[in-house]
């Protein structure tokens, strides 16, 4: 697995212009808005998805056949990609969040500590979802179609979500209680309930990833 790992740092590093686009998107971001919370969220996510499409770079030229020559299993494959996602997702996390509290001393800006760490709490999970959704996707369609269908399932995700509160609304709100009475919950029990519910997502996608990968044909 360590040399998987260092095969996609030094993919990911090759890629400069993304990584420069990054650094200056973070910068302005925390310039402008009055709420760094945002930035955090948004640079997370995108690094994310960024790291996870590491998976198009093996597949080009016929790279996963040659991948395979070498003594690794395709459990061992799939496990880094999980790996590899996980800890740039949390290290940029890390990183925004502590140059937004930065952000937020030398500007002087009014925002609790709370929402900051409701912000990294927030921008962890929505990449924890995007790489248990996108990474079976992309092992299981190749790369060109999972982007059909995952654009499609995010719409269809987004359409579910919009029509669950308008019913919501429709019938005394039952939704929309539901989420009001989880916002009077303690920090601590959210970031314990985000924590349980990532874990489960990760374990439910590792095992159809590597399902998936079993079923592959290089």
């Amino acid at each position: 697995m360590k040399g998987l790992l260092i095969k996609d740092y030094k993919l990911m590093l090759g890629q400069k212009s993304f990584l420069g686009m990054a650094a200056l998107m973070s910068v302005l971001y925390l310039a402008i808005y009055k709420d760094p919370t945002f930035a955090v969220v948004f640079i997370t996510v995108m690094c994310t998805m960024f790291t996870v499409s590491t998976l198009s770079y093996d597949e080009y030229e016929n790279g996963m056949a040659y991948l395979f020559t070498l003594p690794i299993s395709r459990n061992t494959y799939v496990l880094e990609k999980y790996v590899f996602a996980l800890v740039n997702s949390t290290a940029t996390g890390v990183t925004m969040y502590a140059m937004a509290y930065g952000v937020v001393k030398i500007r002087g800006l009014e925002i609790s500590q709370s929402d900051m760490y409701s912000g990294l709490a927030g921008a962890c999970f929505v990449s924890i979802i995007m790489i248990s959704y996108m990474i079976p996707l992309y092992i299981k369609f190749g790369i060109e179609k999972s982007r059909i269908v995952s654009v499609s399932g995010m719409a269809a995700i987004f359409l579910i979500l919009y029509l669950g509160i308008k019913i919501s609304k429709e019938r005394n709100g039952a939704i929309l209680k539901i989420i009001s009475r989880a916002e009077k919950l303690s920090d601590g029990i959210v970031i314990l309930l985000i924590f349980a519910v990532s874990v489960i997502l990760i374990c439910i996608s590792l095992v159809c990833a590597m399902k998936a990968m079993k079923k592959r044909e290089f």
